[in-house]
């Protein structure tokens, strides 16, 4: 019997006809009434830093979640920002006396929010953004988790955004501005080419793979994805989204995207609610809801499940490793997130089939 391709998790990849498609871009954010509000970038990160760069800020600090990336946190530091860190509770939601204490204590230019893994976990805070832009501070928020999810998320002065995790495609973020009075400056930026030349090479290997099983390829393809990921972690220069990108994503169906990610994270939970390895952090999906992941907190030893999950042929990344920078700061909730959350992939490339070999892997465990 011919072996078919049957791995779940790691990068996305695409065959030779993405190539060809159309080089628009259409985001539908629908919070956002002009196209002149957003500027396209290569990545998140260069999102923030373009936007930190259109402010005149004297004091230069920040509050950041103490739950985030690291690429989060580098470009407040290189635009000459001090950060410091609001808690985050196990559930993934702040609590938003302790945000007013810590916004009256550090007195910051900037406070950064973001929704985790596609939930709408800012809904609280939400109702004190006012409180916060009376005490002439700026709200910026990341909307990468919840790009696709339809609740409400007005009232920050900038957002930003990175799809990478969401399609097959080498780079794209975007940095967004809410306010009529701050327009963006409009500004050229070269495409990272070097970077899409990289990816393309590895995500059309990965496609033939996926097709042949050819094993040779493998190594190839993921020495190619790792130079691509490192090469976008050094990334210093403001660099515009790729057309490659802006074809992948004018091209997808986003309703096929939401369907198919609901179905599987509805498939997840109900089968894995009562699980001992692991807990759930989301116990229901609401209809506004599209998951990013199905994360969970394992009740043993990540590392030892990741590693079983990974001989299993399910890749689940963790989200995130720890910042060095947050471990002076680091309370016993972000510690517990930090050394426990594992992200489980239900993202559009699967289906039930594919869902319930990660349940049985579980069960197997």
């Amino acid at each position: 019997m011919k072996k078919v391709f049957n791995e779940i998790g790691g990068n996305f990849w695409f065959g030779p006809d993405t190539l060809s498609y159309p080089k628009v871009i259409n985001l539908n954010l629908q919070y956002v009434s002009k196209e002149e509000q957003i500027v396209y970038t290569s990545t998140g990160r260069s999102a923030i830093k373009l936007i930190l760069q259109n402010l005149t800020k004297k004091n230069k600090k920040a509050l950041l979640p103490i739950f985030t990336c690291d690429s989060v946190i580098k470009p407040f530091i290189q635009e000459g920002y001090k950060v410091s860190f609001y808690n985050v509770e196990e559930s993934l939601q702040i609590n938003s006396e302790h945000l007013k204490e810590c916004i009256e204590a550090l007195n910051p230019d900037i406070v950064f929010f973001q929704s985790y893994f596609g939930f709408a976990t800012l809904q609280n805070i939400r109702l004190i953004y006012n409180w916060i832009k009376n005490k002439d501070i700026i709200i910026i928020e990341d909307l990468t988790h919840c790009w696709l999810s339809n609740f409400d998320k007005r009232g920050a002065d900038y957002y930003l955004l990175s799809l990478r995790k969401w399609l097959e495609i080498p780079d794209g973020g975007a940095a967004i501005c809410n306010d009529k009075n701050l327009i963006f400056k409009k500004q050229l930026f070269k495409e990272n080419d070097g970077l899409i030349e990289l990816f393309t090479k590895a995500a059309l290997m990965k496609e033939e793979y996926t097709k042949n099983l050819d094993t040779s390829l493998k190594p190839e393809f993921r020495r190619l994805y790792y130079k691509a990921e490192n090469l976008l972690d050094s990334e210093d220069e403001i660099y515009k989204i790729s057309n490659l990108s802006k074809a992948i994503i004018n091209s997808a169906s986003l309703e096929n995207i939401k369907s198919k990610r609901r179905n599987n994270f509805l498939l997840l939970l109900n089968n894995l609610k009562e699980n001992s390895r692991v807990k759930t952090i989301f116990g229901t999906l609401n209809e506004e809801v599209v998951p990013l992941y199905f994360p969970v907190y394992v009740n043993l030893n990540r590392q030892k499940l990741q590693n079983y999950l990974a001989e299993n042929e399910i890749y689940c990344p963790i989200h995130w490793p720890l910042p060095d920078i947050i471990n002076r700061e680091l309370t016993s909730n972000a510690e517990f997130i930090y050394k426990n959350l594992l992200s489980i992939p239900c993202d559009q490339r699967y289906d039930e089939k594919d869902m319930q070999r990660i349940v049985q892997a579980l069960v197997d465990y």
